[in-house]
């Protein structure tokens, strides 16, 4: 009896640690710039642009442009300029008067998402935005809620940079609040700009210069019950486990 029930309990923590493995990241939504032209866009819509690809449960993946900048003109690049008498020193200044791209992600009905990091190809030019930060609309878009500050330095690579080397590492979004979540919008914000033709924008490199990673999980009626029912038979093997040693204690 005892090698049965250590046999079942192998079967049944093997079934619960497949189930749980769900937030290997894989790509959800992916964008590249090659030949991307923002005067091609509508202006009346933000100038959206939808993602190249994105799986199949992903009902919307989109990019937009904040109220408050003016496109970049050159082909390859999405992102913004702001004028010289709109710049604005701050972050707080920067989401005050909507200096921004937006990435929003939406998840077909019956489905949620966990992410897992959001990495891109990203570049200021000389007179474009020296600071950037990259907010939510899980913590509200707020400055006390910045997921990650970035300074452009020329040459560095992990930073927004001034040259051509791109953006670096990819940003990590394992975190709890980007768990289980039907829908998110990102914010990168830029601010300290010093020139009205100065872009701050993703960038065409190689492959796709924008990419959310994460898993798209459809909850199965049957699964959750398969699963309800090996923990409560874990839960009652355990406790017999329990009941058993201290028989043999006495």
């Amino acid at each position: 009896m005892k090698n049965k029930n250590k046999h079942t309990l192998c079967i049944l923590l093997s079934v619960l640690l497949i189930a749980s493995n769900t937030l290997d990241g894989q790509p959800l939504a992916s964008w590249d710039f090659n030949g991307t032209d923002l005067d091609n866009l509508d202006p009346n819509n933000q100038y959206t642009l939808a993602a190249g690809t994105t799986e199949t449960e992903i009902s919307e993946a989109t990019l937009t442009l904040g109220p408050g900048v003016r496109p970049a003109t050159a082909t390859g690049q999405y992102g913004f300029k702001i004028a010289t008498a709109d710049s604005q020193t701050s972050l707080a200044g920067a989401i005050a008067n909507g200096h921004y791209i937006e990435l929003t992600l939406n998840a077909a009905n019956g489905t949620l998402l966990n992410l897992s990091s959001l990495e891109f190809n990203g570049q200021s030019g000389p007179t474009g935005a020296d600071n950037v930060a990259l907010l939510s609309s899980i913590g509200g878009f707020t400055e006390t809620a910045t997921i990650v500050t970035r300074n452009p330095v020329a040459g560095v690579t992990g930073g927004l940079d001034t040259d051509n080397s791109g953006f670096g590492g990819p940003i990590d979004l394992s975190s709890t609040e980007f768990q289980n979540i039907a829908s998110i919008t990102f914010r990168l914000y830029g601010w300290n700009s010093s020139g009205s033709t100065g872009a701050t924008y993703f960038r065409n490199l190689s492959g796709n210069d924008l990419v959310i990673q994460g898993q798209a999980i459809v909850p199965e009626p049957a699964t959750a019950a398969v699963l309800s029912g090996s923990l409560s038979l874990l839960a009652v093997l355990a406790v017999r486990h329990w009941q058993a040693s201290l028989g043999r204690q006495r």
